[in-house]
């Protein structure tokens, strides 16, 4: 069982089919902001540069589980599934791994990055639920549900 004062290790896994240095930094720098952000301590960056997800054997992507079959991990952070693999079945077997040994599985593609971002995702959400809460009981008040 993990202590729950120690703070959490991460690694972070990247990858791209072509040789494209700005997405790989947009990968490592959105998964470094969200440790940072979340005081989460980074024990390693795997990054996979012109790879297929299609290859088996990506020598980064093997790299980074030998690192979690050491147990020397908490979290997996990676821009989005299909950075890991577009092979439903290898997905599904990725995340029982991680699953198994009690990893969390972190996709920052839809995570807030800049602080204005971040606000603006905030009120989008706050928008959201006021506007369903209004909706909720309008649609309540002026359409009542009849069983028939």
């Amino acid at each position: 069982m993990k202590e729950t004062n120690k703070a959490k290790r991460a690694v972070i896994y990247a990858r791209t089919s072509s040789i494209d240095g700005d997405a790989i930094g947009d990968q490592i720098d959105k998964a470094c902001h969200y440790c940072l952000n979340n005081t989460i301590g980074i024990v390693g960056i795997y990054i996979d540069c012109g790879c297929s997800d299609r290859k088996s054997d990506r020598p980064k992507f093997m790299e980074m589980l030998e690192k979690i079959n050491t147990g020397t991990v908490d979290c997996v952070l990676v821009s989005d599934a299909d950075r890991l693999t577009r092979d439903s079945l290898s997905l599904h077997l990725f995340k029982q791994v991680v699953k198994d040994k009690n990893i969390e599985l972190i996709f920052t593609a839809g995570l807030p990055y800049t602080e204005v971002e971040l606000a603006q995702s905030l009120m989008f959400k706050e928008c959201l639920k006021n506007t369903n809460a209004f909706y909720s009981r309008t649609r309540n008040k002026a359409f009542p549900l009849k069983h028939q």
